[in-house]
């Protein structure tokens, strides 16, 4: 079998709205973009999230990424999604041309299809087809980004080839497929070539290794090299010198941070949502699963081996995502740490 790339470690962002105050909503993300850009971490990764506190920060990828490339020299710059199906597809073509500009050839995006509907306010319309439309805008826009022209209607209703400007730096998009775990996805992902993003979120790592497996026998029937593709694992992550230290730091931040997005969670009814004593127990089960097995919550010891874990799935990046609500202090004196845990990887085995 052939040998695996070197593990690569990305930051990932995700934060409540309520954790940032209303003058420096930013500050963080700004200052973690640069320290990964600083200290050769592989990518940043910015999410979509509309109309609710989960997210609240990210209604557009591409407006964080575009001041992200402006301040950052080296670090890969990416869509954690761009939910496509929410969106014109031309533009999207055209905001990341400019960010790619701005980084010099930096972007990478990963598309979702989106699953809330109240997110569809803004098009209704796609909301029972919107696995296959983002797949179709895939197309789209990566022929776009090549510097084909498509065929459209104009406002007089005449029929006119566009192309989108300015035109990118890189000839190809690097583009990532995001899923929660759907066996499906990951074999649709592998069909067009695109990499995966995924989390630990309703998978164990056996899931996980069975499904890079089913993944990675699609590319090779597509007609592309199974090991070239990067599977990018997005991992909720504290470090720190004592384990039940790091317990007693992430789980208030992390259990309200988890009840927050309950209100987005598909099977709740409403009922349950407002039974508090409920959602608590339910939000204690949660973190008892991400503390055991989802997350990256322990010592530079602890951590090495789920990551070593990992790798042995088959994943070939691991994103931190640290801001899910840990004061500021206390998350800047993680950074050694995490340094110290990227370096254990440093060299290929």
């Amino acid at each position: 079998m052939k040998k695996l790339h070197t593990l690569k470690f990305s930051v990932f962002f995700f934060s409540c709205y309520q954790d940032y105050n209303r003058e420096n909503k930013y500050d963080i993300i700004m200052r973690l973009s640069r320290f990964a850009d600083e200290n050769g971490f592989e990518a940043v990764w910015f999410p979509e999230r509309h109309f609710h506190d989960f997210g609240g920060l990210f209604p557009n990828p591409s407006v964080i990424a575009a001041a992200i490339a402006a301040t950052t020299k080296n670090i890969n710059i990416r869509s954690g999604s761009v939910v496509s199906p929410l969106h014109n597809v031309i533009r999207i073509a055209e905001e990341w041309a400019v960010v790619d500009n701005l980084s010099k050839g930096r972007v990478g995006l990963s598309f979702a299809p989106g699953w809330h509907p109240n997110d569809f306010v803004l098009y209704p319309e796609r909301y029972q087809e919107r696995k296959k439309i983002m797949f179709d805008q895939i197309k789209v826009i990566a022929n776009l980004w090549r510097g084909d022209s498509i065929e459209t209607v104009n406002g007089a209703g005449e029929q006119i080839k566009i192309s989108v400007y300015p035109q990118p730096i890189q000839t190809d998009l690097p583009i990532w497929i995001t899923t929660s775990g759907n066996k499906e996805s990951y074999k649709s992902a592998a069909r067009i070539g695109a990499n995966i993003l995924t989390h630990m979120i309703g998978q164990n790592l056996k899931t996980l290794q069975e499904n890079i497996t089913i993944y990675r026998e699609e590319l090779e029937k597509s007609g592309y090299s199974p090991y070239e593709k990067t599977i990018s694992v997005m991992m909720h992550t504290f470090i720190g010198e004592d384990r039940e230290l790091v317990k007693g730091i992430v789980k208030e931040p992390f259990t309200n941070y988890l009840r927050t997005s309950t209100s987005l969670w598909n099977n709740m009814d409403r009922s349950t949502l407002q039974d508090h004593k409920v959602m608590n127990k339910l939000c204690e089960v949660k973190f008892r699963q991400h503390w055991e097995t989802a997350a990256l919550f322990g010592t530079i010891d602890s951590c090495e081996n789920l990551i070593k874990d990992l790798k042995g799935a088959g994943v070939n990046e691991i994103a931190f995502l640290l801001d899910f609500g840990v004061p500021d202090s206390l998350l800047f004196d993680e950074l050694e740490p995490l340094l110290q845990l990227k370096q254990r990887f440093a060299v290929e085995e």
